[in-house]
């Protein structure tokens, strides 16, 4: 069982307690890069959920609790490539909660993104003004700089034709 964006292990955490015999791996972009047992059952796995240590068809089961609307410029696209290699095949996916809205949504955090990050402009919101369909909101109504909401349309035109196996 693995969760991607697994940030600070509460999701692994559950995970572990209800599948005591099973192995979690916990991965995230800000863990270090090199895989780490942390826990009765539950290994930290760092680096890109994009390119994942990880042989082929090697995972039955993977979530992303609270990370996978986080995923700035292609990440999203590019992880959900690289879930398609590493899930066995009758593997479950599953995106909780998946964010949705009537249009697509980018929201940026003017707090904690643009004026932190010098590079932000440049490495996120201009990639990301090039969604000629979204719809652009500034809120502090969540930590991290960046959220995008999926619309019908946009979850499978962005995502799904990307992806063979995961449909």
């Amino acid at each position: 069982i693995m969760d991607i964006g697994a940030a600070g292990l509460i999701y692994p955490n559950i995970i572990a307690k209800a599948f005591p015999h099973k192995k979690i791996i916990a991965q995230d972009l800000a863990y270090p890069p090199v895989a780490k047992h942390i826990g009765n059952n539950i290994i930290q796995l760092g680096g890109s959920a994009a390119s994942l240590p990880l042989p082929d068809e090697s995972v039955d089961f993977i979530t992303f609790h609270c990370s996978f609307e986080h995923f700035e410029r292609n990440a999203d696209i590019d992880c959900l490539k690289e879930v398609e290699r590493i899930i066995r095949p009758g593997g479950s996916i599953i995106i909780i909660p998946l964010h949705t809205s009537s249009r697509h949504t980018v929201l940026i955090n003017p707090i904690t993104g643009p004026f932190i990050d010098d590079d932000f402009m440049e490495q996120v919101m201009e990639p990301e003004l090039n969604e000629k369909e979204a719809c652009w909101r500034a809120t502090t109504g969540f930590v991290s700089r960046f959220a995008r909401l999926y619309s019908a349309k946009t979850f499978q035109s962005r995502l799904l034709t990307k992806v063979n196996r995961l449909k």
